[in-house]
């Protein structure tokens, strides 16, 4: 069997290893002094101060999008254990964790999905932006870092999915799964199928 899925996605997140980088600025130290003081020859208080604020510039890597000929961004959500495919995976766990006895031996079931193309344009709504997310690096200083990612606030696109007629109603749970949680990069995107037509 053979579906065609018009999917909506909004807080698509750059990754995959493809960087750019940019040049940032940012404040390393900011205060402010103040002095009081009382004029002896006339009695008045007066207050005196420092604004000190300091700054680098900082060449940063960005996490980015890897672009067609067409110069729209495309992501990985086809082929072997591509993004949509490892979002349907992570659907099916969810589902046997909850109990449902469909779901109890997942894989073999997963590797019975083909999900094409493997790279998939996006039909990018809105304007790219860059955010930073903060992250905790491991080792003894346990020290937090702020990693940068491209993000496209709302993008469209269109898959195919390949399956045996047999698992059908598996295939339709599992999409109807991954339309509550968040998946993609950073697990922050949302998926919703706007139109799904079998063949």
């Amino acid at each position: 069997m053979k579906l065609s899925l018009e999917l909506e996605l909004e807080d698509v997140y750059g990754g995959d290893g493809i960087q750019r980088t940019e040049t940032m600025t940012k404040t390393t130290l900011k205060r402010a002094k103040k002095e009081k003081a009382t004029r002896q020859s006339v009695g008045v208080e007066v207050e005196d101060g420092v604004d000190q604020e300091k700054s680098e510039e900082k060449v940063e890597p960005i996490n980015t999008f890897r672009f067609d000929d067409k110069g729209r961004p495309i992501i990985r959500l086809g082929g072997a254990h591509g993004k949509f495919w490892g979002a349907m995976k992570a659907c099916a766990k969810q589902l046997r964790e909850l109990g449902n006895a469909d779901f109890g031996r997942f894989n073999s079931l997963m590797d019975m999905i083909q999900v094409s193309p493997v790279w998939t344009p996006l039909d990018v709504e809105g304007k790219v932006h860059t955010e930073g997310l903060p992250q905790m690096m491991g080792g003894m200083n346990k020290s937090m870092v702020v990693l940068y990612y491209d993000v496209i606030p709302k993008a469209r696109t269109t898959i195919e999915l390949v399956f045996p007629d047999e698992v059908e109603k598996k295939v339709k749970t599992l999409l109807s799964q991954i339309q509550v949680g968040s998946h993609l990069n950073k697990r922050r995107s949302i998926i919703k199928i706007a139109k799904m037509t079998a063949e």
